[in-house]
């Protein structure tokens, strides 16, 4: 059996966790990332104050309280593992070949991984909130994602003719642009971006929508062909069907998409991908290949974060 030197385990660890992060993930890029320890952690929002008039020259200083409430971002561990029979011909290449399929795959499904995480904790999952009353904390509140947050499948704007569910169209870009900008989250601080997650499928909608102009139909070609990745300031990151959902609220065939403001999605890794290559004496001294990782995400707050329902 060829030796299992620790550069192979360390440079293929390397590898996966690098791949992960840049290539396997999609999402990874376009949230913000805290520190975290153990299962779950909690995170401050200040809500605004309000300034008085100064009345007169001797008057009492105002003592106006801060107002807070607190997320919880609760981590979640994940794993994945692949087998290599010593005895083949290829030996320790897969392992070493930072390109080779065995890398590939551990570093994409680490990378998928960290996608469905933001997807079904920051996104599109429910939110869990700690309230205080009079000084006391109250228990865990399960918060959704508000209906005043969701652009309907049906969703046609002012003028517009036609009944039933409709795919991407501008309207619905419109007006998922006017939500996030009624939450009054700075959109142009450093930083920040206005992502845009949709399907293939979405992006050919946007084609056939009887609002689009000449020169705008030039602009959504070159997004639909991956020259671009903006438009109407959005960053449009395109997305496997089997990431973003199907069927809400029991509707077949409408395919949620989502908009957000990249301060506004959180993400923490109280571990973050490790690797291990060990042999398996029970198995033969086969090579077995481990990967690993604790993380979490969660809504700063729910007005940084926008669903469109889109029929396919």
């Amino acid at each position: 059996m060829p030796e299992l030197k620790a550069i192979y385990a360390t440079t293929y660890a390397n590898n996966v966790y690098n791949m992960a992060q840049q290539q396997g993930s999609l999402l990874y890029g376009h949230v913000t990332h805290i520190d975290m320890k153990g299962e779950k952690r909690t995170i401050e929002r200040a809500h605004p104050t309000k300034a008085v008039r100064f009345e007169g020259t001797a008057g009492d200083t105002p003592n106006i309280q801060t107002k807070f409430s607190r997320r919880i971002l609760y981590a979640h561990q994940y794993h994945w593992g692949e087998m290599l029979d010593w005895t083949e011909e290829q030996g320790m290449n897969p392992i070493v070949d930072p390109t080779g399929p065995i890398t590939m795959n551990g570093a994409y499904a680490m990378g998928r991984c960290l996608d469905e995480i933001i997807i079904s904790r920051g996104l599109n999952g429910i939110s869990y909130e700690l309230t205080e009353t009079s000084g006391v904390v109250s228990d865990e509140t399960p918060v959704e994602l508000p209906a005043s947050q969701k652009v309907a499948a049906s969703y046609r704007d002012a003028g517009e003719s036609g009944t039933g569910n409709t795919g991407l169209t501008l309207s619905k870009l419109i007006k998922a642009r006017s939500i996030l900008g009624k939450s009054m989250i700075p959109m142009n601080m450093p930083g920040q971006e206005v992502c845009f997650a949709v399907c293939q499928s979405q992006l050919d909608d946007l084609l056939k929508s009887d609002k689009v102009q000449s020169s705008e139909y030039n602009t959504i070609r070159a997004l639909v062909t991956g020259e671009i990745d903006t438009f109407m300031g959005f960053k449009f990151i395109k997305m496997a069907e089997d990431l973003l959902p199907l069927a809400e609220d029991g509707a077949s065939g409408v395919r949620s998409c989502f908009a957000w403001l990249r301060s506004n999605v959180v993400m923490a890794e109280p571990q973050a991908v490790s690797t291990t290559i060990n042999t398996r004496p029970d198995k033969c001294n086969a090579w077995q290949v481990y990967s690993k990782l604790k993380a979490g995400s969660t809504r700063y707050e729910d007005g940084g974060v926008v669903k469109i329902l889109c029929a396919e």
